[in-house]
């Protein structure tokens, strides 16, 4: 008898994983997935912790789990599950890009003192301002982010078996080697799926999977206070080798999936119609004027069709 898939999403942060989990909770029965995110004190940050949260769980509410999604997933956490067929799925982003969106985040944050909470407001503040201001992009890269972010991730994720409750600034960067990289790929090739943030098609690959037709709107979305010139653009590349090395391996596997799977642009296009056609039923108005937008760039047709209908509707005493 085949055994049901589970499908267990390693949201690595400042990867997508905000939007991905909006879909999740949104439109999801909130019996088929569970969160694994750390509450911790800080005093543990091994993997028990989570263990005893899930185990905790009746066997039956388990039984229901189809989706385990959170930056706490490790490799491994399927044995929790012995009855299932595990599927792991992960997102990985240029590790430039996400340089440059943890700063112009950081300062929108810190433009968001009255919404935000304090802990949250300090801690970017100590992030960001030195001397009554605002450091540079350079100082931010070169004195308080980690280089290689992805990869430290994936070391608490897959080598030490730790989630990683914040810690993960904790650890020198410099300790970092290549056998830890050669690790991190062995443990990637084994993922049903690694999804690369900058190909759309694989957020509606995954939506395919999680069986979601709708759509959620975006959050998070920073305003562009620095934009990527060819100066920062080397000086992140050149202090980041090993997340430059995971997603170039990354980009490969991706790759290699769509080739071993020659439906996935039929399946992906499927979706594309699919969450159009849903977007009345989704969250609200705002997402229907978002998806008309972008339909009105693509396509003449559309524009004239909306412009039209806007006013035949207007005789009526209509407004949309």
């Amino acid at each position: 008898m085949k055994k049901e898939p589970l499908y267990i999403f390693l949201h690595i942060p400042k990867c997508a994983g905000t939007t991905i989990r909006r879909h999740l909770i949104h439109f999801m029965d909130k019996e088929s997935y569970l969160q694994v995110y750390s509450i911790l004190d800080g005093t543990s940050t091994d993997k028990e912790y989570t263990n005893k949260q899930i185990l905790s769980l009746p066997k039956e509410k388990r039984d229901k789990i189809k989706i385990i999604f959170g930056h706490d997933i490790y490799y491994g956490i399927d044995k929790l599950f012995p009855n299932r067929e595990p599927k792991y799925i992960t997102f990985l982003r240029n590790p430039v890009k996400i340089k440059f969106s943890s700063y112009n985040y950081g300062r929108t944050r810190l433009n968001k003192k009255e919404s935000i909470s304090a802990d949250d407001y300090n801690s970017w503040k100590r992030n960001l301002i030195k001397n009554n201001k605002i450091i540079t992009f350079e100082e931010f890269f070169s004195h308080k982010s980690v280089p290689n972010y992805m990869s430290m991730f994936l070391v608490f994720a897959f080598l030490k078996r730790m989630i990683h409750n914040g810690m993960i600034h904790k650890i020198v960067d410099a300790d970092l080697n290549n056998e830890d990289i050669k690790e991190i790929k062995r443990a990637l090739n084994k993922f049903y799926f690694v999804g690369i943030l900058e190909n759309p098609k694989d957020l509606l690959f995954l939506y395919f999977l999680f069986k979601i037709d709708k759509s959620a709107p975006k959050q998070n979305v920073s305003k562009k206070y620095i934009k990527m010139n060819q100066k920062n653009i080397e000086l992140v590349r050149s202090n980041s080798k090993y997340d430059q090395e995971i997603y170039r391996h990354a980009i490969n596997l991706n790759k290699k999936f769509k080739k071993e799977n020659p439906n996935f642009n039929k399946i992906v296009k499927n979706m594309k119609y699919k969450r159009i056609l849903m977007i009345p039923f989704s969250l609200n108005k705002q997402i229907i004027y978002e998806y008309s937008e972008r339909l009105r760039k693509t396509s003449k047709k559309y524009g004239r069709l909306v412009d039209s209908t806007k006013e035949t509707l207007k005789k009526f005493k209509i407004e949309i």
